[in-house]
């Protein structure tokens, strides 16, 4: 039984991994889709990343790859957890 439920963490992280690449990439992609002329947020000024958490910092372009961050972030925050959680079995 233990090698199987090894397997299933395994695959587990895997998701986990794979998911925070996917936000990383969408993030990244989303914050070179900002609307144009300077931000009147100076935290956006400083890191272009911030972006990704205001609507109206970015083009329709970029809220396409915004949706992406957070459709796969609940992925990445529950696989994590899970792992998180396996530790104490």
């Amino acid at each position: 039984m233990r090698p199987v439920l090894a397997a299933c963490l395994d695959g587990v992280m895997l998701v986990a991994m794979a998911s925070v690449f996917a936000i990383v990439y969408f993030s990244i992609r989303a914050s070179f889709h900002r609307r144009p002329g300077p931000s009147p947020r100076t935290f956006i000024m400083m890191n272009p990343l911030n972006a990704v958490f205001f609507e109206d910092e970015l083009t329709p372009e970029g809220q396409k790859y915004r949706t992406g961050v957070f459709r796969v972030l609940p992925v990445a925050l529950i696989s994590s957890a899970i792992v998180v959680a396996s530790a104490f079995f």
